[in-house]
């Protein structure tokens, strides 16, 4: 199988997991059209790299409990950082359940010159960002950054 194909079937199931988590392996398999060992495989991944997690089935009373997937909140933090003008970057830290951990706002006296100026700049604020939210950097699994555009 190629690249693509894993890294689309990992995007599949971990989006299933996502909007309709808690969910069971067979479930995820209906809901997704993936085979049962596809899921088996991506779920392994995930597993091991700590952004789903196992949950048994506490409401079940006989016979083995029914194992549910949900994304792993503790995960990792993702970065996101937003232009809202020349001037001002609004930078969240959020974990894997979307909730906002920390948030702050970094302002430029002075409006980049270059492309180069505006990279240094946001690398810098981000920088100062990680130091002030008391997040280690290999909590940080991902950085997106928006910046504001007309679109033809």
């Amino acid at each position: 199988m190629s690249t693509f194909n894993v890294a689309v079937n990992r995007l599949t199931v971990l989006k299933a997991i996502r909007n309709g988590g808690p969910i069971a392996r067979t479930d995820l398999q209906e809901q997704t059209g993936l085979s049962s060992a596809t899921i088996t495989q991506v779920t392994s991944e995930l597993l091991g790299r700590g952004l789903i997690v196992e949950r048994k089935d506490a409401a079940k009373k006989n016979g083995r409990p029914r194992i549910f997937l949900e994304i792993d909140p503790a995960g990792g933090i993702i970065i996101g950082a937003s232009f809202s003008s020349r001037r001002r970057m609004t930078i969240a830290f959020v974990d894997l359940a979307g909730e906002v951990l920390f948030e702050t706002q970094a302002a430029s006296s002075l409006t980049p010159r270059t492309h180069e100026d505006l990279v240094s700049r946001t690398v810098q604020a981000l920088e100062f960002a990680i130091v002030e939210s008391g997040f280690k950097r290999d909590q940080i699994v991902r950085v997106g950054i928006s910046l504001p555009a007309l679109v033809d």
